[in-house]
């Protein structure tokens, strides 16, 4: 049985076992990115906390416009999902900080000066959320 509950503007939490559990973005500080990909329409981010007394992880799937800023760069269009191997550049990066806008715009900033945003305004072929964590899993 698969759980739907909302949190915050422009997050959908969800637990396949029925458990839901928040992911509040101000958790990520000190994550780092374990894991990119597409799952079948959705790019991913997969975060680790390795410094809580359980390892964990939580993913974010991305469901709108996005866009990852290398350290160099300050601005610049948000892309669509095509450019998934763009969140390549975040593997094995720690999270300095993350936040959710009023518009529920989030974004990520990691230790290295890059970030992803990812809008929170759905696009037309946006299926839910414009974005959404899984609940934290225990790893180990």
């Amino acid at each position: 049985m698969l759980t739907l509950r909302f949190g915050f503007v422009g997050c959908l939490l969800w637990d396949a076992s029925g458990v839901g559990r928040d992911v509040d973005p101000d958790e990520l500080a000190g994550c780092f990115v374990v894991e990119v990909g597409e799952r079948q329409a959705w790019p991913f981010i997969t975060f680790a906390d390795g410094g809580s007394a359980r390892p964990r992880e939580a993913r974010l799937y991305l469901d709108s416009l996005w866009q990852v800023r290398p350290p160099s760069e300050s601005s610049g269009a948000l892309l669509a999902s095509a450019e998934v191997c763009r969140l390549l550049d975040l593997s094995n990066l720690t999270v300095e900080r993350a936040q959710v806008s009023e518009a529920g715009e989030l974004e990520v900033c990691f230790a290295d000066g890059s970030s992803v945003t990812v809008s929170g305004v759905a696009t037309a072929d946006t299926v839910g959320e414009p974005w959404w964590f899984t609940s934290w899993t225990s790893q180990g």
